[in-house]
């Protein structure tokens, strides 16, 4: 088997959404077929997927990577060990993404409406925030394009009475999560 760790790092860093390896590259140093290149990547990408969500032991990583130089496994171990979290949160973030928007960021700003000159007395404070969701990720167009969530904006304008009903209707959920975790 024709392996680099570069191939192994392109697998990973694909998992986390980011572009992976190319055909084109990987066809100049290995003479294969792109349906072997695919069932390479793929198998790459699910021994980290077990790796990070078994949490497999060093005996265990080295079990399955029987097949490469001890020299390389070593190299394998290290890139799991230095992206590991990474993996895991890419990971969490596809599986919350199978069950509707996730929540990727969110901006807000605090507006102060003076009033039109009809209502001059009108002094009332505005909350603008902008909540920026993710539908998981988009297929990849091809074998070495990246893969991007899409991002979706939703955007709340609140008066001090619908932010106070938010913030409660929030902490309800958090409450909810917090008790389901414990």
């Amino acid at each position: 088997m024709n392996f680099r760790v570069s191939n192994a790092i392109e697998c990973i860093d694909e998992i986390c959404g980011r572009k992976g390896p190319a055909y084109e590259v990987f066809k100049s140093s290995a003479n294969w077929s792109l349906e072997e290149f695919r069932e390479f990547t793929k198998s790459i990408k699910i021994f980290f997927y077990e790796a990070v969500t078994k949490h497999w032991h060093k005996d265990e990583l080295l079990e399955n990577l029987g097949d490469l130089e001890s020299s390389r496994q070593q190299l394998v171990l290290e890139c799991l060990e230095i992206r590991k979290d990474e993996i895991n949160v890419a990971l969490q973030r596809d599986t919350c993404a199978i069950s509707g928007p996730v929540l990727e960021d969110f901006d807000w700003s605090l507006k102060w409406v003076m009033g039109s000159s009809k209502l001059s007395s009108l002094r009332e404070p505005l909350l603008t925030v902008d909540f920026h969701t993710s539908q998981g990720r988009e297929k990849a167009t091809s074998i070495s394009s990246e893969t991007k969530p899409k991002i979706n904006t939703v955007s709340l304008e609140l008066d001090k009475q619908e932010l106070k009903t938010l913030v409660s209707a929030l902490q309800k959920v958090q409450d909810v999560l917090t008790s389901w975790q414990s």
